[in-house]
């Protein structure tokens, strides 16, 4: 189950610029219970995005934008032992093994991009960088979009890039 609490706040702050704020409150909860194996999974992450973006022609605007992300996650397992150096190893006969685990992670992320309207195609070039605390990660994301308007009620899109998940 996952239940989700946030709100969305934009403002214009004069022609040129606009700013979106995004608070956001998550928790997931996963149990899974099998002939006496259990798997109970429970997280809760808040998080907090913002993005500027700034006019800087008719056809171009700019983005620049960050989110900071805090999750607790909690992990209670009891499952069999796996006796990797026996050929004939029994999950069903095997000793049960109990862990419960809590850590807690943060995940830090930078983005800029452009939109540049030429006639009905809108190309958007950016890269995104971020730091993932769970897997000891930092990286960048080079990413490309186009939209190119085929009518009034459609649009053709495509995209390429790296979209990294922690």
């Amino acid at each position: 189950a996952v239940n989700t609490v946030g709100v969305e706040w934009k403002k214009a702050l004069n022609k040129e610029w606009s700013l979106t704020v995004a608070p956001q409150l998550s928790r997931v909860s996963s149990e899974i219970d099998v002939v006496g194996n259990r798997v109970h999974l429970y997280g809760t992450a808040l998080s907090l995005q913002a993005e500027a973006s700034h006019r800087l022609s008719p056809n171009e605007r700019l983005y620049i934008g960050g989110e900071t992300e805090y999750l607790i996650g909690e992990a209670d397992v009891l499952a069999p032992k796996p006796d990797f150096n026996d050929p004939f190893f029994d999950f069903e006969e095997a000793p049960k093994a109990e862990a419960k685990v809590k850590e807690t992670y943060y995940n830090l992320a930078a983005w800029v991009s452009v939109d540049q309207q030429i006639g009905d195609l809108l190309l958007t070039p950016g890269v995104r960088g971020f730091h993932a605390s769970a897997i000891k990660r930092t990286s960048a994301d080079p990413r490309l979009s186009a939209r190119f308007q085929t009518s009034e009620a459609s649009a053709l899109k495509a995209a390429v890039g790296r979209y990294s998940q922690s």
